[in-house]
């Protein structure tokens, strides 16, 4: 085409003089082969510059090009190029990075979560020319370092064995989308050369005290632990290798006995705790022992309102008896409407005389007391009457809670309760209110505090081992 035209032209002299290396002239051939598109960037000069250079150096001078390729479509989008460089006794396939295409920087994009037509051409590239006698390199920089990464993934074992190194430089990797991980980590040390760019980052304040020396933000490399220019400690953070992609790192892993190139390991429970090896992950605790694991309680949820209970009667009066005093409770009745009145003596549960009514509550104590107090209504603040503020002590029989009642005064409060669910294994719900002990999966633990907040409330519980406290919502 045009371009391949215009590039032979501007580069003819150094190919027709006599001196001229092998190098410039096969690289004439691959521009004349017709079988590919070629772009020229920069200027022509530049290219005739580079290009001499090469020749008359010793290290390149005496390369050979072939095998020319370049493949660009906008719809799909595809943007491919290889070139192969070779000398007496190796080959080196060079894949090119992103140019300036729309297409290229589509392409780039897809690399993070699909397979692309320059994947498969770089592998069938590879495919074709790649034979035993000689040894082989494969490489590229960018996209380039992708397309090599996923033909040494895919090529066959004898073409495989003919290759003695693959470098990436500063390429994207492959999703798992796209390839196993387990066929990227059998691209071993000897084979492979992960080379990146150095990552930059400016120079921030790491330390937490605001009486410290401010960051300077000079850019300073990625993993400083201290700016070379200022001295100020910096925040870094640690990232670790997960070859599986199942959320736990390949340490870790190795560390407990998993296989770190296994992603299904991270969904199963070893110990048989209740918990996955990917939540012990999470928690810091031991995926082989059953006593150590995460907490019971970051499975519990507030499941309704905060609802607080009273007193079905109140303590309405007391006279003298024989053996002490006989007690009077009353109670709205929800049918009639009046007040039901139920007796009983000390250390009696409080109920109707029939016995068909049970309240669950008992006299346990009674103090008979009264309070002089200003007569309502009256302008004579030292004119004063005594009033009767005796009290009962009640006690719940299912729970041994206990209640101190003033002489009449209703609606006491007994409570404020809520319900929580345990959504681990088979679910279940239970009612729970201050002091209620409960136990999940041999963990006792107890309520310490229920508070409403916006949208509902929270319920604070206390591991009765451990003394840790948890806020559940």
């Amino acid at each position: 085409n045009g371009q391949a035209k215009e590039a032979v032209a501007r580069l003819s002299p150094l190919f027709d003089a006599p001196d001229a290396a092998p190098y410039l002239r096969d690289y004439r051939a691959v521009l004349q082969a017709g079988t590919a598109r070629v772009q020229i960037t920069g200027s022509g000069e530049s290219h005739m510059e580079i290009m001499q250079l090469a020749a008359a150096s010793r290290r390149f001078g005496a390369l050979r090009l072939r095998d020319y390729v370049d493949v660009l479509s906008q719809e799909p989008p595809v943007q491919f190029s290889c070139l192969c460089f070779e000398d007496d006794d190796l080959s080196f396939l060079a894949y090119r990075g992103t140019d300036n295409s729309l297409a290229g920087w589509k392409e780039d994009f897809m690399f993070s979560f699909t397979r692309t037509p320059a994947q498969e051409l770089a592998l069938a590239y590879a495919a074709e020319h790649i034979r035993p006698g000689r040894r082989w390199y494969l490489g590229g920089h960018s996209t380039g370092g992708n397309l090599a990464l996923y033909t040494a993934c895919l090529l066959e074992p004898e073409q495989w064995d003919s290759v003695a190194r693959v470098y990436l430089l500063d390429g994207p990797g492959l999703c798992p989308e796209v390839m196993e991980p387990a066929r990227i980590e059998a691209i071993d040390a000897k084979k492979a050369n992960f080379l990146a760019s150095e990552g930059r980052v400016f120079c921030q304040q790491g330390d937490s005290d605001p009486k410290a020396k401010k960051g300077c933000g000079k850019p300073i490399p990625a993993d400083a632990e201290t700016c070379p220019f200022c001295g100020v400690k910096q925040h870094v953070v640690k990232i670790e290798a997960d070859a599986d992609h199942d959320g736990m790192s390949n340490e870790w892993e190795l560390k407990y006995g998993l296989n770190p190139n296994d992603p299904s390991d991270g969904k199963k429970d070893f110990d048989g705790d209740g918990f996955t090896n990917y939540e012990e992950f999470e928690a810091k605790t031991d995926p082989k022992d059953k006593e150590s694991h995460p907490d019971y309680a970051d499975s519990l949820v507030v499941s309704a309102p905060l609802k607080h209970t009273s007193l079905p009667f109140y303590f309405y009066g007391y006279s003298r008896v024989r053996d002490g005093y006989r007690f009077t409770f009353r109670r709205k009745d929800a049918k009639t409407k009046f007040d039901s009145t139920f007796s009983c003596l000390l250390n009696d549960e409080i109920g109707s005389a029939d016995g068909k009514i049970k309240t669950g509550w008992k006299v346990t104590a009674f103090e008979q007391k009264e309070e002089r107090r200003t007569i309502p209504g009256s302008k004579d603040p030292n004119l004063k009457r005594a009033v009767d503020i005796s009290t009962v002590e009640l006690k719940r029989e299912k729970d041994g809670k206990v209640l101190t009642v003033t002489i009449r005064v209703p609606d006491i409060a007994v409570e404020t309760e809520t319900e929580l669910t345990y959504k681990r294994g088979t679910e279940r719900k239970f009612t729970v209110s201050k002091g209620t002990e409960f136990e999940l999966n041999g963990s006792k633990y107890r309520v310490e505090k229920l508070a409403a907040v916006e949208n509902g409330c929270e319920v604070t519980v206390v591991d009765l081992k451990t003394k840790k406290e948890k806020i559940i919502r």
